[in-house]
């Protein structure tokens, strides 16, 4: 079946985010936006819940895709935010770096 793919898709994910985190997480922030996205007809999903006629396994995986997006957002603004360099204005001493609280 074409469709037994798609459950891999949250096992790719986890994968996929833990080898982002070894490397520094770089990325981070295009892999959330790029689950967000992916996940964009949870809205007929939804709507189709509430006439009976919605596929749970697809209305989950949605979800899922737009919890691993949150997630990964942020840990790309949280974990992995980018330093503020603080450069001394007599040029004398090296410069600082200010991490967002």
């Amino acid at each position: 079946m074409p469709t037994a793919y798609l459950s891999l898709v949250p096992i790719a994910t986890l994968l996929l985010g833990y080898s982002l985190f070894v490397w520094q997480g770089q990325v981070f922030e295009w892999v959330g936006w790029g689950n967000v996205v992916g996940a964009s007809g949870l809205q007929s999903e939804l709507r189709e819940v509430g006439m009976q006629e919605a596929d749970l396994g697809a209305l989950v995986i949605k979800l899922f895709s737009i919890a691993m997006g949150a997630l990964s957002l942020y840990l790309a603004r949280k974990v992995f935010a980018k330093p503020e360099e603080l450069k001394d204005p007599l040029g004398q001493a090296p410069p600082r770096y200010l991490f967002p609280k």
